[in-house]
Parts: C-alpha cells; sequence; structure tokens
C-alpha cells in the first residue's frame, strides 16, 4: 500500500496582545496555522490519528509546561473526597466523570469541558437526600498575561509563569449550576413518587392540621367584610 504525502501551504501566523477582549475559537485561526496531517489510505476510504486522553486520577490540574500546540483530551473522576475540600456545599457526595478537550493554540488555550454523573442532592419535597443524574457542557477561555484576571465567567488570564491550570474551581461551579431548581425525587415506572412515604404521609398531616386551624386576625376581617 502506497502511502501520499499532501502539503497544505502556510500562511503567517497572527499574534493577539493579551489585553484583547477578542479571542478566537482555534477553528477560527486554521487558517493561519500549518497543519500536519498524517493520513493512511484504505481502499477508498482514511483514517485521520487522534490524540489518546489521559487520565488525571486524583488531581484536578492540567500540566502546561511544555504542553505542544494541538488537542490534547484529559479525563478526571470526581468524587466524595472532591466536594469535602469545599466548605458549606450543597452536595456532599457524588460520582462524576470529567472531559476536558484541550486545543493549544498560538495566542490562547480553549478548553470545553463535559460533566456527566450523579450528584447526592436534598429532595425538597420529602428532605430525603438521594443521587440526582447531572450532565453539563461548557467552554473556558484562558489567554496569559501579567496576572490573574477573572472578570468574565467563560475566561480567565494567566501570569506567564503558571506552569499548570487548576480546573477543581471550575469543576465545583459548573456542577452546581447544572443543579435543577427544584429537586424532587423521580417517579418510578409505574408514575409513582419515590419520596420517603412516611415523610410524606406526615407532611400531609401537618397541611390538613394547618387548615384545619383558623388565624384570628383572618377572622375578625372577614367578620368586617361580611357585615359590609
Amino acid at each position: 500500500m502506497m502511502l501520499q504525502n499532501y502539503h497544505i501551504p502556510a500562511s503567517p501566523i497572527q499574534s493577539f496582545p493579551a489585553d484583547s477582549g477578542n479571542i478566537p475559537a482555534c477553528g477560527e485561526e486554521s487558517r493561519d496555522v500549518t497543519f500536519l496531517l498524517i493520513i493512511f489510505f484504505i481502499g477508498r476510504g482514511f483514517i485521520i490519528l487522534q490524540t489518546e486522553k489521559k487520565e488525571m486520577p486524583g488531581l484536578y490540574s492540567i500540566p502546561l509546561a511544555g504542553l505542544k500546540e494541538g488537542r490534547h483530551t484529559y479525563g478526571f473522576t470526581i468524587g466524595n473526597d472532591f466536594f469535602e475540600a469545599f466548605e458549606g456545599t450543597e452536595i456532599r457526595k457524588g460520582e462524576l466523570k470529567a472531559e476536558v478537550m484541550l486545543e493549544k493554540c498560538s495566542s490562547h488555550l480553549q478548553l470545553d469541558i463535559a460533566i456527566e454523573g450523579n450528584a447526592e442532592v436534598m429532595c425538597d419535597r420529602c428532605l430525603e437526600r438521594f443521587y440526582l443524574p447531572l450532565s453539563c457542557e461548557n467552554r473556558l477561555f484562558v489567554r496569559q498575561g501579567k496576572e490573574w484576571e477573572e472578570t468574565d465567567p467563560d475566561m480567565i488570564t494567566m501570569p506567564l509563569d503558571e506552569h499548570e491550570i487548576d480546573l477543581s474551581q471550575f469543576f465545583y461551579e459548573y456542577i452546581h449550576l447544572a443543579l435543577p431548581l427544584k429537586r424532587i425525587h423521580p417517579d418510578d415506572q409505574q408514575g409513582r413518587s419515590t419520596c420517603d412515604p412516611e415523610m410524606i404521609r406526615r407532611l400531609e398531616e401537618h397541611l390538613i392540621a394547618g387548615e384545619d386551624k383558623s388565624d384570628p386576625r383572618w377572622d375578625v376581617l372577614k367578620k368586617l367584610t361580611e357585615n359590609n
């Protein structure tokens, strides 16, 4: 089988100042970057080699020193120890996976972050804790500057001497933003609530008892209304 080499003409690479507010997506710089593609022809089809995902056990940071331009994929496991590191967190336990597609460009980094799994939350109806399925996708731009700057939720500025980027705070915020406003046990296949039946019974008794009791202030207002 014969391998053929293909050359794509390169254009001059543009530089973007660190204080520029417009950061183009890496795909938009494609015409300004030299691409090296290794293509293996098999019959009439072809295969393009892709980067292998690197699992980062126990870590939530990506090393930047020596990182080459192009795409790099990282996998992270988010468990109970992750949430325990944050004080006052609503989520205490969880089993989630995060996949980060990092693309290093000439002027910045682009991180596409996808998180999926289950997080333990409190049910708003029966107050029991349960595991809620979660999934979210976010994009983060990182550029280099003189000092840290996080005025934009989708873009940060890192000092030039930083050798890694810690994603733990971003993971934490993305997960909490993915929580629904109302957290209730899901219904079963028969459409019945999976909430704690004993707690539901007590709540219903409390509501009925509250309806039977009258407020003297409202009784006075009711009499005035009837007299008129």
